[in-house]
């Protein structure tokens, strides 16, 4: 993975679950060992997840348009989608 100077931060539901990835709103979302995800204030993992949950997203956008996971939060409100510029 070549990731490009973005931070991504996506909240939306779940279209799919292909292991290690999931799919989120056309977006493929890259997870690995490295990834943490909560519900609340529990640990879950991967297998815990449901197409239709709705997850925020805090990753690095990568060159091919993924976004590799560094936290998925399970639950939330709303739809949509943000790029900030990433941190020196």
């Amino acid at each position: 993975m070549t990731p490009i100077a973005r931070r991504a931060r996506r909240m939306s539901r779940i279209d799919s679950i292909a292991a290690p990835d999931l799919f989120v709103a056309g977006h493929t979302i890259v997870t690995d060992s490295g990834t943490t995800i909560e519900r609340g204030d529990t640990h879950v993992t991967l297998a815990d997840l449901a197409v239709g949950d709705t997850v925020q997203v805090e990753g690095v956008l990568q060159a091919d348009r993924s976004v590799y996971a560094r936290g998925i939060e399970v639950g939330g409100e709303r739809d949509g989608d943000e790029e900030d510029q990433a941190e020196p």
